[in-house]
C-alpha cells in the first residue's frame, strides 16, 4: 500500500525554488497517474506513435543517430487522455505560481515520452559543447 501524499503546495515549491535556486518535488506525479502514463506509453509504442528523435530548433531539426537514437511521443494539453491532462493541469498550476511569485517569464511547456530500446542513447550536451 503507498502513503495518502498530501496536496501540492506550490507556494512553498517557489519559495524553496526562490531561496535554493533549485527545488525536488517529490510525489508531483501521483502514483496511481506514473502507473497510467505507463500503460498508455505503451500502448502508444504499440500503435506505432514514437518516432525517431530529432535535434535543432523548428524547421531546422535533424535526425542524427550519432547524438541521438531514441524515440518519442510528444504530449500537449488536447490530449484525448484523461491522465495527459491531468498532468498538464498540475504543471500549468505550477507555472502560474512561478510566474507570480518569482515573476519568471515563463511562455509554453513541452514534454514527450521517451523510449530508449536496447542500444539507444542521447549524448551528454555539455559533451557536444565542448
Amino acid at each position: 500500500m503507498f502513503p495518502i501524499i498530501a496536496p501540492i503546495n506550490y507556494q512553498a515549491i517557489a519559495k524553496e525554488l526562490a531561496e535554493k535556486n533549485y527545488v525536488v518535488i517529490d510525489h508531483f506525479i501521483p502514483f496511481d497517474d506514473s502507473v497510467e502514463l505507463l500503460a498508455l506509453l505503451n500502448e502508444r509504442k504499440f500503435d506505432g506513435a514514437f518516432r525517431p528523435a530529432a535535434i535543432g530548433k523548428s524547421g531546422e531539426k535533424e535526425i542524427i543517430q550519432d547524438i541521438r537514437s531514441d524515440q518519442i511521443h510528444w504530449l500537449d494539453e488536447n490530449d484525448t487522455s484523461d491522465v495527459v491532462k491531468a498532468w498538464f493541469e498540475r504543471v500549468s498550476l505550477l507555472s502560474t505560481t512561478l510566474k507570480e511569485q518569482l515573476f519568471l517569464p515563463l511562455k509554453r511547456f513541452e514534454c514527450h515520452f521517451a523510449h530508449y530500446p536496447h542500444g539507444t542513447f542521447i549524448k551528454n550536451i555539455l559533451m557536444l559543447l565542448d
